[in-house]
C-alpha cells in the first residue's frame, strides 16, 4: 500500500503514516527500510501487519538532500491541527467547547456546549466548571511542544487535558 508520512518523532523512534485507504498506521524506525530517517510528507510503500505499518520503503527521493529540503514540514502536513488555533479557541471560547470540535472531539465538544447552554438550571455551576476546563486546556495546548501536541491530541486523540 502507498501512503504519506504524517509525522516522525526522532526521540521516540516512531511515527505515523496515512495510507491510501485513509487510515493512519503507526510505525517504528525498525520498520523503515530507507537509508536515512523518515521525512514528513514523503511518499512511501508499506505493508500492513496487525494494524501497523511494516517494511516501509520511501518512493520519493527522500534520501537525497534536495528532496528532503523540499518535503513539507510537519506544520504543512495535510490535515494538521494547529496548537495555536486550538489553544486560542480554548482560552477565548473556553466553555463553548469549540476547541474540541476543532480537534475532532465532537462528542466532548457537545457536552461542553450543552453544559454552558443549560448551566443556568443548576446555578451556573456546570458553565463555570467547563469554562475553567476550556481555559486550562487552551493554556496546556500552547505550552506543549508541536510534536507532543500532535502526538497526544491529534494522533492519539486524547480528549481531556
Amino acid at each position: 500500500m502507498k501512503g504519506i508520512i504524517l509525522g516522525y518523532y526522532t526521540e521516540k523512534g516512531s511515527g505515523a503514516i496515512s495510507g491510501d485507504d485513509d487510515v493512519r498506521y503507526k510505525f517504528t524506525t525498525d520498520d523503515f527500510m530507507g537509508q536515512e530517517s523518515p521525512v514528513v510528507g514523503a511518499t512511501v510503500d508499506f505493508e500492513v501487519n496487525d494494524g501497523k505499518a511494516k517494511d516501509i520503503y520511501p518512493l520519493t527521493g527522500a534520501s537525497s538532500s534536495s528532496a528532503a529540503s523540499e518535503a513539507p514540514t510537519a506544520s504543512e502536513a495535510p490535515g494538521k491541527k494547529s496548537k495555536v488555533v486550538a489553544g486560542l479557541l480554548g482560552i477565548f471560547l473556553n466553555g463553548l467547547g469549540i476547541h474540541k470540535f476543532y480537534l475532532g472531539h465532537s462528542g466532548v465538544g457537545l457536552i461542553m456546549l450543552l453544559s454552558v447552554i443549560f448551566g443556568g438550571l443548576l446555578l451556573w455551576i456546570p458553565t463555570i466548571i467547563v469554562s475553567i476546563i476550556g481555559f486550562v486546556e487552551g493554556i496546556l495546548y500552547l505550552v506543549k511542544s508541536d510534536e507532543e501536541f500532535e502526538r497526544v491530541y491529534v494522533q492519539e486523540g486524547k480528549a481531556w487535558f
